[in-house]
């Protein structure tokens, strides 16, 4: 289907065909840093390489990955003498603990496109079965297009450069 501008129209009409499971590719340009999904997995990898950084922490915490509600991010931020991770670690539950420290330690060694493939294929506090299937629950079908181009960036990324996770999320950030 062509249209002549692309309009919020045009988002609405490739989530309507795609729940009536007619085969589309989604929108042909997107920016990846704009998408939602996107932001919570580079919000997860700012957030492993540096647990030092609350926005990322706090962006994470409120993704599908974590699961976490207002109120308890709330709990966590408001009087806390320190760091929000080191505040996380009093007071967050057991399995979410150990995934956040999970990705702190694949981040020390992994290569951007095995980070971000585990992240969307194992369990998460968001989700049992899966990173992707907890994304996908809250953020729609849609959000599988842009974390598909992101595995794609990531590979892309490696073949052409030193494959650390800290210099493709800054690629990426940088990147149109």
């Amino acid at each position: 289907i062509l249209v002549r501008t692309r309009t919020a129209f045009v988002g609405q009409l490739v989530r309507a065909l795609k729940t009536r499971n007619i085969p589309v590719s989604g929108v042909d340009r997107m920016v990846l840093g704009e998408q939602l999904a996107i932001m919570d997995v580079l919000a997860a990898a700012e957030f492993a390489l540096l647990p030092g950084n609350d926005l990322a922490l706090a962006c994470l915490l409120k993704s599908p990955l974590a699961g976490w509600n207002e109120e308890q991010l709330y709990d966590a931020c408001i009087d806390r003498p320190a760091t929000l991770w080191e505040r996380v670690q009093e007071m967050a539950e057991a399995p979410t603990l150990a995934w956040l420290r999970g990705l702190i330690a694949s981040a020390a060694s992994d290569h951007p496109y095995e980070f971000f493939a585990r992240l969307l294929q194992r369990p998460c506090p968001g989700d049992t079965q899966s990173g992707m299937r907890g994304l996908l629950g809250r953020l729609g079908s849609e959000a599988a297009d842009p974390l598909e181009e992101l595995l794609s960036a990531a590979i892309s990324y490696e073949r052409a450069n030193s494959p650390t996770l800290q210099g493709f999320v800054s690629w990426q950030k940088s990147e149109d």
